[in-house]
């Protein structure tokens, strides 16, 4: 007879020691020697990068500003200037909001800050160094932080375009990182160390409780084989043992052909069964083994139930379990997630109860697969969320009303054009009364003049680009809208309506046409702006009977400076006629630039007044001539023709009559220098 070997010999301890601290040591020597420096240097440039990105959008918003104006030739309009300015400046700073850490600074000159995306006083954001040409990152001081730096110059406007990162925020990852694969390899260790309490405690623990609970249970009268998966020492236990209960299994067998029959109902169920106690299953029928791919052998054999419970659900399973033993309840009806013996996940509908086995508290359960069902459901649930996804990121406003206009659904285009945070503030709500209640005057606007309502309730379609919405705060805001009707199975079942803010539209055609009356160089209105104003003020004067005066406006030697100065010098020239005009008319006076070197002005005063109004020109100019510097003196040569009601008369004649004054005028003018 064989020598019994000692508990703890190499064969199994030193085949699980070995290879686990081995692999632990390796793996944590190669993760910091070789993982360590290519991070550390892959965190630092990718920090680099991001402060160049963010001064090189600072710059190409600069850029794109400065292009804009030199395509409208309004680089030299000041007061376009700085609200393109203004407008870069506040775009630069909301740069930062989309990179991590990363904050923008914007100087003029050397350390005249601008603005900065941070509120910070001005001294505080003051730099050592702001290199005109682009260079890499520079770490200086600012208000008594290091910081990373990068900087991009913009000539046009004497501007710095700076990026730059605190020095704490900028090591903070490096550090992060530095912990994590510290921490890491210290983890590996524990790993190792839990790897082989887990690996001994399953080759060795477990087997061997599986050993002391089947002589327990034989002491007991309850006799089972034990399933001998190795061939080391507990296995060598685990065959004498079931070589002794061979030799009990028929003694018993009659027993068990008995309990057979009690059984063969449940065998043939199309339902899982089984009974659990003490954690593990005691009793499964054929359709359970075959719902997780086990063999009932399997089941059977001392398999605990959280084997086939998925670990998120695991804690529903238990407590559900543990109130039928406890007697809070007898009857539980809930789902979980399985696992099927080749890992695949399934789900599962259980109606279970409490009973006994053996004296024992115990518990019994159906199971039913619903996997298909639950795929089914969740393909539904896709479908809603990809027709939710497609509403949510058209640009169109799009929302559904049923049969008495309440709102069914709404897209977030729909909420953010109205104002509102959440469909709940509008889903069964009436909309026309919610945001189509008035016109665009104020008046109520009653439900059944409505377009949209029409839609629903007749079945036809719908489109206006003529009324306004109304937000949820009271204002409003011009909308084109289209509403059809929808259907189902030939009845009208409500509407879909889709809806677009056209305010930018009507801001662009206003625009438009502003400029087909308006004279781009001197921003006064051009010829056909002035004759559509003035034939209105003439009819108004004839309807009142009101006196107008017209003056016509000749720019002496405007071709001289042209000629000798460039055309450049020349609509200098223009601009300050234009300027010494606004400021001698009224602003209720029609100022137009009608030609080359021409002005008119159309005034209200009387034609007794018109002398002092000369009087006042003839100042304005001679101050901006007394101006310093000035290489050249602005002269005018004017015609004054008066419109009376009682003596009518086209606005071309007053023109014409006008026209003549003046070049009179300037001829008196040219014979007087000739004279001198």
């Amino acid at each position: 007879m064989k020598r019994a070997q000692p508990f703890f010999r190499k064969k199994i301890l030193l085949l699980i020691l070995c290879p686990v601290l081995t692999v632990g040591i390796i793996l944590s020597v190669l993760v910091i020697r070789y993982l360590t420096p290519p991070l550390f240097s892959f965190i630092e440039e990718r920090i680099e990068s991001e402060l160049k990105l963010a001064s090189g959008l600072g710059l190409e918003i600069c850029e794109g500003h400065m292009n804009y104006l030199m395509d409208l030739r309004l680089e030299n309009d000041s007061e376009m200037t700085a609200s393109l300015k203004k407008e870069s400046i506040e775009e630069i700073k909301a740069i930062s909001k989309k990179l991590h850490k990363v904050n923008l600074l914007v100087t003029e000159g050397s350390l005249n800050v601008l603005g900065s995306s941070i509120g910070l006083p001005e001294e505080k954001l003051r730099l050592q160094t702001l290199p005109i040409n682009e260079a890499g990152i520079i770490i200086q001081e600012m208000g008594g932080e290091r910081v990373r730096t990068h900087s991009m110059y913009f000539p046009f406007w004497q501007w710095h375009i700076v990026s730059f990162m605190y020095e704490n925020d900028f090591l903070m990852p490096i550090s992060l990182a530095k912990k994590l694969i510290y921490w890491g390899t210290f983890g590996v260790s524990i790993v190792v160390v839990f790897t082989l309490f887990i690996v001994f405690n399953w080759l060795v623990t477990i087997p061997l409780k599986r050993i002391i609970r089947a002589t327990e249970d034989a002491a007991k009268g309850h006799l089972k084989k034990i399933e001998v998966k190795r061939n080391d020492e507990i296995g060598q236990v685990s065959i004498a043992y079931n070589s002794m209960a061979e030799s009990i299994n028929a003694i018993m067998s009659e027993l068990r052909e008995s309990e057979e029959k009690f059984r063969s109902f449940a065998d043939q169920s199309l339902v899982g069964i089984n009974l659990i106690q003490d954690g593990v299953f005691k009793y499964v029928n054929p359709k359970f083994a075959d719902i997780f791919g086990y063999t009932i052998e399997e089941c059977l054999n001392n398999m605990k139930f959280v084997i086939l419970v998925h670990p998120d659900d695991l804690a529903i399973v238990e407590d559900n379990i543990r109130r039928r033993i406890s007697g809070k309840t007898n009857v539980v009806n809930y789902t979980f997630r399985g696992i099927k013996k080749t890992g695949q996940i399934i789900h599962l509908e259980i109606f279970g109860s409490s009973s006994f086995f053996n004296g024992k508290p115990a518990v019994t359960a159906t199971i039913l697969d619903i996997t298909e069902r639950k795929k089914a459901e969740d393909a539904l649930r896709r479908s809603e969320d990809q027709i939710r996804l497609l509403l949510n990121s058209t640009v169109e406003a799009i929302y559904g009303v049923d049969l008495n206009g309440n709102c069914t659904f709404c897209n977030e285009g729909c909420l953010r054009m109205l104002g509102y945070k959440n469909t709940d503030e509008l889903v069964g709500k009436n909309m026309h009364r919610q945001i189509h209640y008035k016109r665009q005057d104020g008046t109520y606007f009653p439900e059944e003049d409505c377009r949209m309502t029409k839609a629903t309730r007749k079945g036809e379609g719908a489109h206006a680009d003529d009324e306004v919405l109304w937000r949820a705060d009271g204002t409003s805001f011009p909308a084109e809208y289209w509403a059809y009707p929808q259907y189902n199975d030939g009845a009208i079942t409500g509407a879909v309506v889709t809806f677009l803010d056209i305010t930018e539209r009507r801001r662009a055609d206003e625009e438009i046409r502003m400029l087909a009356i308006s004279d781009v160089l001197t921003e006064l209105y051009n010829r056909r702006g002035f004759i559509t104003l003035a034939e209105q003020q003439i009819k108004r004067a004839n309807r009142i009977n009101k006196t107008l005066v017209l003056f016509f406006i000749d720019i002496d030697g405007l071709k001289i400076v042209n000629d000798t100065r460039g055309h450049e010098e020349g609509d200098r020239l223009l601009i300050n006629a234009a300027n010494i005009l606004k400021q001698t008319f009224r602003e209720s006076d029609i100022i137009a630039r009608v030609g080359g070197d021409e002005f008119a002005v159309l005034t209200a005063n009387g034609a007794d007044i018109s002398e002092i109004v000369l009087n006042r020109l003839t100042d304005q100019i001679g101050r901006h001539n007394a101006l310093p510097d000035q290489q050249y003196e602005i002269s005018m040569s004017i015609g004054t023709a008066i419109y009376d009601p009682a003596i009518p008369c086209s606005l071309d004649d007053l023109m014409s009559q006008a026209d003549q004054l003046m070049y009179t005028k300037k001829k008196e003018k040219a014979n007087q220098k000739n004279k001198a």
